[in-house]
């Protein structure tokens, strides 16, 4: 059994030109209930319907970041992700239109369920042509392949040579002689010593 893959109804509130990329607000509401827009992630593709700008056409964006998220408002900034020439996206405030979640190894559009989504048949019709288009290469150049493994780690260089010994500095000047001390008082005079007794005469 496939499990669901993120797919809803948005209508775009508003949209703001921000040097190549485009700071948009949406509603989104899943017909089903299975996906609101804590669910939109990084990568994710919005289909809006740009027929106001030029007749007939629906642009796709893709999501490069997201600033605000609730289960049912997304606020976020996304790049013009289609083939011919980019539309001001403000024309297709307060329309329909869809997000999805694309296919990781080539970027095809999952189509929506435009009866449970209640949207017309043009948002079933366009991203299955945008599908062929990236198949068929057309406006592409070719699909781009999956990237590559990780290539070996290079060598380890080859050690630097030592540098140049440093030229020896000058020897320091000799530091100044000392002052000669101060020669000390002579020492005091010590007392006489006291004069004995005579000695008693002996008898005869």
């Amino acid at each position: 059994m496939s499990q669901p893959i993120l797919n809803a109804k948005i209508t775009l509130a508003s949209a703001y030109a921000n040097g190549s990329n485009w700071d948009v607000v949406f509603s989104m509401v899943d017909a089903e209930g299975l996906f609101g827009g804590t669910l939109v992630a990084i990568g994710d593709t919005i289909f809006c319907d740009t027929s106001g700008y030029a007749l007939g056409t629906i642009s796709r964006y893709k999501i490069l970041s997201i600033s605000a998220q609730s289960f049912s408002e997304v606020s976020a900034t996304v790049v013009f992700d289609d083939t011919g020439t980019e539309p001001d996206l403000s024309y297709a405030l307060g329309l329909d239109g869809f997000i999805s979640q694309p296919t990781p190894n080539f970027d095809y559009s999952i189509m929506p369920s435009i009866g449970i989504q209640g949207l017309p048949d043009k948002f079933l019709v366009y991203p299955e042509n945008s599908n062929w288009e990236r198949i068929d290469g057309i406006g592409g150049g070719g699909l781009t392949g999956p990237v590559g493994n990780t290539g070996p780690t290079g060598a380890t260089g080859v050690e630097g040579s030592g540098g140049v010994a440093g030229v020896t500095g000058p020897t320091g000047n000799t530091g100044a002689t000392g002052l000669d001390g101060n020669q000390g008082n002579p020492g005091a005079t010590g007392v006489g010593g006291l004069t004995g007794v005579d000695g008693t005469t002996g008898s005869q």
